[in-house]
């Protein structure tokens, strides 16, 4: 049996207790009135307890949002109009990064970074939420602050996991090497397949080798247009795909969770709905056209 929310169940209660003093007496007595009023003011006492959850639960957002992002802005000297946001709602995004770095932003998340890394000893960004970066190497380290952590790196692929509602933040390394800690502290250098594990109820961290898996990774695409779709996954693939499509033909749109496999499969389960074809050019190269 489906449950009830609270305002629903107060109606029926309301209801009921209306039809059972109709039907039993046309006029109430003082202990049934007094029986309805109660029933009416437990009603609306919880709908105005839940509206005002509902209001300071907006505002401690809303003031957590503006303290984090003051707190980046000050830590790295940047002017909020030199300063970048983008979030996903509820598809996946594409982020190209002023160092040519690429990250695939996962579904609500959202990303802060300079409009520019020049002048600057370290290229910082801030992640709330889950992202898979694709770091260039530029001789400069890149460091992701997430709450409490901070990844550092000078040029390979990971995972960052870092959304509010977990009590765990978790960093996946793919390719590379990167020294991740709490902020201030040493941090532990990860190797490819290591996976590191904050726990914010301990405040204690654990490095778990070999447990980082790609096939952890997917993209979540909710009416996106298929370019922006094969953007992601050349990223998370790091392949080309040449677009043979023809410039006139209307770009198709797409919803759905792909979980990693393979480049050709992932390309594939992507083309097939619209009658599409993914030739394997030579390795890492394909191309995407009309089926003949």
């Amino acid at each position: 049996m489906a449950n009830k929310n609270i305002d629903q169940y107060d109606d029926d209660n309301l209801h009921h207790l209306w039809d059972a003093d109709q039907s039993t007496n046309r006029n109430p007595t003082e202990a049934q009135k007094k029986n309805m009023w109660r029933g009416i003011n437990r009603a609306t006492k919880t709908r105005g307890l839940r509206w005002s959850r509902l209001v300071a639960a907006s505002i401690t957002l809303f003031i957590a949002l503006g303290l984090a992002m003051w707190l980046y802005q000050s830590k790295n000297n940047i002017s909020s109009s030199d300063l970048l946001i983008v979030t996903a709602g509820n598809a996946s995004k594409t982020i190209l990064l002023p160092d040519s770095s690429t990250v695939i932003l996962s579904d609500h998340s959202s990303l802060q970074y300079p409009k520019s890394f020049s002048n600057r000893d370290s290229r910082r960004v801030m992640l709330s939420g889950e992202a898979v970066f694709n770091i260039k190497h530029t001789g400069r380290g890149f460091i992701v602050e997430s709450g409490k952590v901070e990844t550092k790196v000078l040029g390979t692929i990971f995972k960052v996991t870092a959304r509010k509602e977990l009590l765990t933040q978790q960093v996946a390394l793919y390719e590379g090497k990167v020294r991740v800690g709490k902020t201030g502290a040493e941090g532990s250098l990860l190797k490819p397949g290591d996976l590191w594990v904050f726990d914010s109820r301990t405040d204690r961290n654990e490095v778990r080798e070999n447990k980082a898996s790609r096939m952890d990774l997917h993209l979540t695409f909710d009416n996106t247009p298929l370019t922006e779709a094969i953007e992601q996954i050349q990223t998370l693939y790091q392949i080309e795909v040449v677009n043979k499509l023809s410039p006139l033909s209307e770009i198709p749109k797409i919803s759905g969770t792909f979980y990693y496999s393979t480049a050709q499969q992932s390309l594939e389960e992507l083309a097939f709905p619209f009658g599409l074809t993914i030739n394997k050019v030579k390795e890492q190269r394909y191309e995407i056209e009309h089926r003949k």
